[in-house]
């Protein structure tokens, strides 16, 4: 009798612990690792849909980061379901206006040691863009990445590793991941989900002691 008591309340609790993560998951969160090469500030994480471009659903700004240096974030975001992708873009040179950008893998590719950037992204101009980062201007820079032309190659899928990229020439700047982050129970879930699996046990054992 005890022992059924038992594995009714390690049920419980494993039900009730599984429903809260759950739960918790609505709220979702990303984990985004960023080595750049170089020291980056104004830097800005974009998060939503990415169909043919990226879609804006969270801006966040990010603190300065430093090069050669990994630095690991857990993000809140807007949740979406189609395509789920992420932009990453700071200033490696402030002074002379100079950007940092995270492209996926293939584009990175096409653009290193090729391509400088107000050739890649015309009629968008580095000084422009630059310009809207320093400024603390999130409407510019969310119009750069979903705005006319509608450049597709700008946005990263979530679980995806992309290159940063150094322009004004396009020069290798690092990388840049980012994947959902695993929700954990909350300490006060737990230890009530604990309380209940063991008044469940202390139920069961004085309704079995009463036969």
């Amino acid at each position: 009798m005890r022992v059924k008591a038992l594995r009714a309340a390690c049920l419980a609790v494993g039900l009730a612990t599984a429903w809260g993560m759950q739960a918790d998951a609505q709220v979702s969160q990303i984990q985004l690792t960023i080595t750049p090469s170089n020291n980056l500030s104004h830097v800005y994480f974009l998060y939503g849909t990415g169909v043919t471009s990226l879609v804006i659903t969270t801006i966040q700004a990010l603190p300065n980061l430093v090069g050669g240096a990994s630095t690991t974030l857990t993000l809140s975001v807007n949740t979406t379901t189609e395509f789920p992708s992420y932009a990453v873009i700071g200033l490696y040179d402030e002074t002379n206006k100079l950007l940092t950008l995270g492209l996926p893998t293939y584009e990175a590719t096409n653009v290193v040691g090729k391509k400088d950037f107000n050739t890649e992204f015309s009629p968008d101009t580095e000084d422009a863009v630059a310009a809207s980062l320093l400024s603390n201007d999130t409407t510019a820079v969310m119009n750069f990445f979903h705005g006319p032309p509608y450049f597709y190659f700008l946005d990263i899928g979530i679980g995806e590793t992309g290159e940063l990229v150094n322009f004004s020439s396009g020069t290798d700047g690092g990388s840049v991941t980012a994947v959902v982050a695993v929700p954990e129970p909350s300490p006060v879930l737990l230890v009530s989900l604990g309380t209940l699996g063991v008044l469940i046990l202390r139920r069961s054992r004085s309704q079995g002691g009463r036969h």
